[in-house]
């Protein structure tokens, strides 16, 4: 065929029919917002559209809305039929993920626009396949929730989501013996040990709610501790049998122990808090109302605490953060401190020696939220600040040195992040929620980046801030006790508990088999 001046397309020949038509132009605009792309139609004298989006699917909307799963470039075709002529296309190129605000040093970026979680709790990355379990919960009756894992490889496909519903939010998570284990805090079954393809291997039940708090000493030793006075902690080895039990008495305290990390010679560090009336046990300035302090802890593998620490907080902070033992062997303890005179919150990193002794705090200026620590390739310290209330805007990473000099810093905009993990090839990976504003609905997404890059910059200056007079630190102890929680066999005690519907302890009761 040729075309002539005046726009009418000459001859089109299709078999032996020839037809004089208008000039067909197959025509679109994207328009790219996050991981939606949404694609205007605007061709002429053409029917039949077919879209290719370049990910491998495919529409036949005449102006869809398409939702990629992974950050990237795409080539987006448009094919379209005109009468008695062969199928015209265009093609054009799409940038999608990058209005995210995240680095551009970025390993990937996926999101999980099939599934539906919120509250994501960590991700964690076990050494078998390298592949990532992202924990959160999946509001699957209205008022109530239930554990949702969703389990990828180590690219971020997913391999298998698993369901929960007889159990409620899952807080702690851990890899664990070849497979996980996790803590349900609201619901009578305590510990719960999941294979690598999401099977029961076992499950302990103790018959109390809220208030626990989960602990791993290695592949073989793990530790439940219930948070209240008597202060409970029970040690189960890779089988689910009691190893040991303590009990400590608190003297009306309320100590609520929330992050931990192991130490090179094979104890856990234990950050939390307790809460007293006045005067407390630290002695003068606390005058103006009832508080609570920070706690940093070392407990051995037996359960006895080997010293313990109380640091004024002045505040109920549920954001005292993972510690870390660095390359020096000093242990550090993220905190969140309340200065009344300024009105406002300081958010610190203490440090102590290898036998407990305090030796200094550092606040870090726009660096504020829920802090995990862990050791870099290099052996700096990278802090991953994960902000809270009211903000919940991005994820905040520097690497610093053991004398809290920072070395690099950047920020990503992701919302509702999940507890960080190093990755095992020396990357950081979370999990965040991303929101499409186009149906207003909520995906998970995983994210994996570089830690250390300089690709961005915090708010402001970022030099740490020597507290010169910190509030003080003060050494403390509990006194041990005999155990009044005793381990109830899964099986008596889930028939205890669900005598009008045993089909719960039946399923239980096959993981044993």
């Amino acid at each position: 065929f040729f075309q002539a001046e005046d726009g009418i397309r000459d001859h089109c020949v299709t078999g032996v029919q020839t037809c004089a038509l208008p000039i067909s132009s197959v025509l679109f605009n994207p328009s790219v917002g996050g991981y939606a792309v949404t694609l205007s139609n605007t061709s002429t004298n053409t029917y039949g559209y077919q879209w290719l989006f370049g990910d491998g699917t495919s529409s036949s909307s005449i102006s869809p809305t398409h939702l990629y799963s992974t950050k990237g470039n795409y080539t987006v075709c448009l094919n379209s039929n005109q009468n008695f002529c062969p199928p015209v296309s265009s093609c054009k190129s799409v940038s999608v993920g990058t209005s995210l605000g995240m680095p551009t040093d970025s390993v990937f970026l996926k999101l999980y626009n099939s599934l539906s979680l919120f509250n994501l709790n960590k991700v964690i990355q076990n050494p078998v396949d390298s592949g990532y379990l992202i924990a959160g919960q999946d509001d699957n009756c209205g008022e109530c929730s239930s554990p949702l894992f969703i389990k990828t490889n180590k690219n971020g496909q997913v391999q298998w989501t698993r369901n929960f519903d007889y159990l409620y939010d899952v807080i702690n998570i851990e890899y664990f013996d070849s497979g996980y284990v996790f803590l349900s805090d609201n619901s009578e079954f305590s510990l719960t040990k999941i294979d690598l393809n999401g099977n029961i291997v076992w499950q302990k039940y103790d018959g109390i709610f809220g208030n626990k708090f989960l602990f791993t000493f290695s592949d073989t030793r793990v530790g439940l501790m219930i948070n209240k006075d008597p202060l409970e902690v029970t040690i189960y080895d890779e089988n689910g049998n009691t190893v040991t039990q303590k009990s400590y008495d608190l003297g009306g305290w309320d100590m609520n122990f929330l992050s931990f990390a192991r130490t090179s010679d094979g104890n856990v560090l234990l950050n939390g808090q307790y809460g007293y009336n006045f005067p407390g046990p630290g002695g003068g300035n606390h005058a103006q109302f009832d508080s609570y302090d920070q706690i940093a802890a070392k407990m051995d593998v037996n359960g006895n605490f080997l010293w313990m620490n109380g640091i004024y907080q002045n505040t109920y902070c549920s954001q005292n953060g993972t510690p870390l033992q660095n390359s020096a062997g000093e242990y550090l303890f993220p905190g969140r401190f309340y200065e009344p005179t300024a009105s406002t919150y300081f958010y610190y990193i203490s440090r102590f020696d290898g036998s407990g002794n305090y030796l200094d705090s550092y606040s870090i200026d726009s660096l504020k939220g829920d802090y995990t620590l862990f050791m870099t390739a290099a052996n700096n310290v990278a802090v991953v600040s994960r902000p809270q209330d009211p903000v919940y805007d991005s994820l905040r990473v520097i690497t610093m040195d053991n004398s809290f000099n920072i070395l690099s810093s950047k920020k990503a905009i992701a919302y509702n992040c999940s507890k960080s993990t190093k990755t095992y090839d020396g990357y950081l990976a979370t999990a965040f929620t991303y929101f499409d504003g186009g149906t207003f609905v909520e995906y998970p997404a995983l994210y994996k980046m570089n830690i250390s890059a300089n690709s961005g910059c915090l708010d402001g200056n970022i030099p740490p801030i020597s507290y010169a007079a910190f509030p003080y630190v003060y050494t403390m102890g509990v006194t041990s006790t005999s155990p009044l929680y005793a381990a109830t066999d899964t099986i008596a005690g889930c028939a205890a508990k669900y005598y009008r519907d045993t089909s719960v302890c039946r399923k239980i009761g096959r993981a044993h088999v």
